[in-house]
């Protein structure tokens, strides 16, 4: 049975929005790009597949004074964590507010995150994301184990994720208008899941409770910040094209959708498809390994892919990154995105290649900084910056996420510092 989850179902079943994350400078250095896992092979019969998996890495070197992040989406209020930060609005110096429905403020004044149903307020959102959510059950140990053998770890923690999740979450946090396409249990692992969501903002009223468990996804994270990652995805098996059909209207008034593959891939095809009929760009990042067909691959702007990927995308591994992202995009790819770890950012949009540098700092937890460069990388975009300016800017936000705990947790905020 599939229902709607509203905002007070989930405050009154599925327990509160979480505390926001204590707030801090990132003090740090340069920090690398760190992609989303999987890897993309092309494949005969029309059909793009995708095999492996790589972890990100992150490199140590010498600090660099911060940066703030950009204070971007300067056409309304941005509301966060309870405090309203008016925007520099327009010329004339009277931004847009977009004031939630009446009876939509929660305790403390604020709009509550999930209750505002499209149509009902005057600002689109800048960003529609299609995919997953989970609870991350994250263990830390001292290394990794073998196979066969068990191990004592330190502590464990439960966290929201899902590669859709997080991805919503970094971009609402730097001040986007996001909303989710995605489902969720009627359990315990629901609340946990969704209250990065909510406490971020992002509209869920495209969000649905199934008869399935939440998603989960079991991290074990040794001392040197590399993480191994099983996911079981429950509830994100039910996001099915009838889902996306049900947001078409809020996909068309997106500038940007968002994809990626821990979702079933029949509904992937079908966002590519529903995004290119309202005339929305689409952000695919292909991760984790799947198969998707030659035209949804195409169809993305900007297809986003780590050097790995990238590789096997072309069939060959003696290619630079550069040379690599010229021939994805020679595919019939507009834009594409490359990230290569410690070794930075390449890529092209329409015939014009770019490059970037890594940032660099010490590395704590490197989960979901492939999902915080994404979720970057479509804020900016839908803000109007050029993918390389985008990507600049999702560089410094993944580098930020790897210095603390967990994916979303890690996640700046729109004006905190940046490496």
């Amino acid at each position: 049975m599939l229902y709607p989850l509203s905002y007070r179902r989930a405050a009154g079943t599925l327990g509160p929005a979480g505390r926001p994350p204590s707030r801090r400078r990132f003090d740090g250095a340069d920090a690398p790009t760190l992609p989303g896992r999987g890897a993309v092979a092309l494949r005969a019969r029309g059909v793009i597949g995708l095999r492996g998996a790589g972890a990100g890495s992150s490199g140590v070197g010498p600090a660099r004074p911060s940066v703030r992040i950009p204070t971007r989406f300067s056409r309304r209020t941005l509301i966060h964590r309870g405090a309203s930060r008016e925007s520099a609005g327009d010329p004339s110096g009277a931004p847009a507010v977009r004031r939630p429905r009446a009876g939509a403020e929660g305790q403390d004044g604020r709009q509550a995150p999930g209750t505002a149903a499209w149509g009902e307020t005057d600002v689109a959102r800048d960003v529609v994301v299609v995919g997953s959510v989970n609870a991350d059950l994250i263990v830390q140990v001292e290394r990794h184990p073998h196979p066969g053998e068990t191990l004592l770890g330190h502590t464990s923690s439960v966290l929201p994720g899902g590669k859709g999740a997080n991805q919503a979450v970094a971009a609402a946090r730097l001040g986007a208008e996001v909303a989710l396409v995605a489902a969720v249990g009627d359990d315990v692992n629901a609340g946990i899941a969704l209250a990065g969501l909510r406490d971020a903002g992002v509209d869920l009223d495209h969000v649905t409770a199934v008869d399935a468990p939440t998603g989960l996804a079991v991290v074990t994270l040794a001392d040197d910040a590399e993480n191994t990652i099983v996911v079981v995805p429950g509830a994100n098996a039910s996001v099915s094209p009838r889902l996306v059909d049900a947001a078409a209207d809020l996909i068309a008034g997106a500038r940007v959708c968002v994809v990626q593959a821990e979702i079933p891939l029949a509904t992937v095809a079908h966002v590519a498809r529903v995004a290119a009929a309202g005339g929305t760009r689409l952000l695919l990042n292909v991760a984790p390994a799947a198969e998707l067909p030659t035209e949804t691959v195409r169809a993305a702007d900007p297809l986003v892919v780590n050097e790995h990927e990238a590789a096997i995308l072309l069939g060959r591994r003696d290619r630079e990154p550069a040379d690599a992202a010229a021939e994805l995009a020679a595919l019939g790819v507009r834009s594409v995105v490359v990230t290569l770890g410690a070794g930075g950012v390449v890529g092209i949009e329409d015939g014009e290649a770019w490059s970037l540098p890594a940032r660099r700092v010490d590395a704590l937890d490197t989960t979901g900084a492939g999902d915080a460069f994404v979720g970057a990388l479509a804020a900016g975009i839908a803000d109007g910056l050029p993918v390389r300016q985008a990507a600049a800017l999702a560089t410094r936000v993944a580098a930020a996420s790897v210095t603390r705990l967990g994916a979303q947790p890690s996640y700046p905020w729109q004006g905190d510092d940046l490496p």
